[in-house]
């Protein structure tokens, strides 16, 4: 069965524009669409089905897969800093400072043992302040692209702001 549309060009022609009126062909044409019965096609029906990850995927983005990850996860490690305030001077030998309490950072299991010090002062939460290390018998400050070994637990550290006179 073929399925003709019979339109009139009238109904659609507006001459006073010298245009196609495209919403009323729309219109006839659809009103005509619906009172054609169905056709029969030599094509098959595609049915549309949700979209599936190949099963070696599935399986990683599975949710107990990811909840067992999680559980498996190392525990961040812990570090100490002192908080102080106060000044340094005579080339690091005398340190005038009033302690601030303690700061406890907790270091995500992904990070590297090593980091620098802007990046250990800004897990901080203080990438302004100054950060000292006890070296011998004097304190240094320490420059922000200088690494620091996280897990060497003989190393003493002070994070504050620091006057520094020389």
């Amino acid at each position: 069965m073929n399925a003709h549309f019979a339109i009139q060009v009238r109904d659609i022609y507006d001459p006073g524009k010298n245009t196609i009126n495209l919403a009323r062909l729309f219109e006839a044409s659809e009103s005509q669409r619906a009172q054609l019965a169905t056709v029969e096609t030599p094509f098959p029906t595609v049915t549309p089905r949700a979209p599936s990850l190949p099963p070696i995927l599935a399986d990683l983005f599975s949710k107990k897969r990811s909840a067992r990850k999680v559980n498996n996860l190392p525990k961040p490690k812990e570090c100490s800093i002192a908080l102080v305030e106060g000044t340094l001077t005579g080339q690091g030998t005398q340190l005038n400072t009033t302690d601030r309490g303690a700061l406890t950072l907790r270091v995500p299991f992904f990070l590297s043992r090593h980091i620098t010090a802007a990046g250990l002062k800004a897990l901080a939460g203080r990438p302004s302040d100054t950060l000292l290390r006890q070296c011998n018998q004097r304190w240094e400050i320490v420059g922000d692209d200088e690494l620091i070994d996280l897990a060497d637990e003989s190393q003493l550290f002070k994070l504050g702001p620091l006057q520094v006179y020389s």
